[in-house]
């Protein structure tokens, strides 16, 4: 995306021997067009400007991209910056990581995720006195506000899960 564009152009121009060997966004068409755009911006033909298989645009493809980097640029969303650098961090990376490493939604104490093929839940827990209604609002709002899934996708669906008592 922009900001990844922007901080990879950035380390590309930081020396001769930088070299971008490969690139992950979610969102095919953004993922291409960062690649485009840097290769407009710099005159170093890497594997990366010369080969369309050094882009990644699954949910786990990250994984490979660290493991065939020295260096690891995240400025992905901050959601998803904690599961980034903890995997560089195991593979022994260097890391560049925008701020803020990881954001909430206000009243959030805990966020738990279970995931399948063609499917994720995420459980959410709340700080106590909470107010449901807003935490749930709030979440649909951050939700709303995500431009690019997987064309494939369908849209998350935020719901308080009823309480059942036998």
């Amino acid at each position: 995306g922009g900001r990844g564009t922007g901080a990879a152009n950035q380390a590309m121009n930081a020396g001769d021997d930088i070299d971008i060997v490969a690139m992950c966004d979610v969102n095919e068409t953004v993922l291409r067009q960062a690649r485009d755009i840097l290769r407009k911006q710099n005159d170093k033909q890497t594997a990366l400007m010369a080969d369309d298989g050094r882009l990644f645009s699954n949910f786990e493809d990250y994984k490979q991209v660290i493991s065939e980097s020295d260096v690891v640029i995240l400025a992905t969303s901050p959601g998803f910056r904690p599961l980034h650098f903890e995997e560089a961090v195991r593979q022994g990376k260097h890391v560049f990581m925008e701020k803020p490493v990881a954001s909430d939604v206000d009243g959030i104490k805990r966020v738990e995720s279970d995931a399948m093929e063609s499917m994720a839940i995420m459980w959410i827990e709340p700080h106590e006195g909470t107010d449901l209604s807003r935490l749930l609002n709030d979440i649909q709002n951050r939700v709303d506000a995500i431009a690019h899934f997987p064309e494939e996708a369908e849209r998350p669906v935020i719901s308080q899960p009823e309480m059942r008592f036998p």
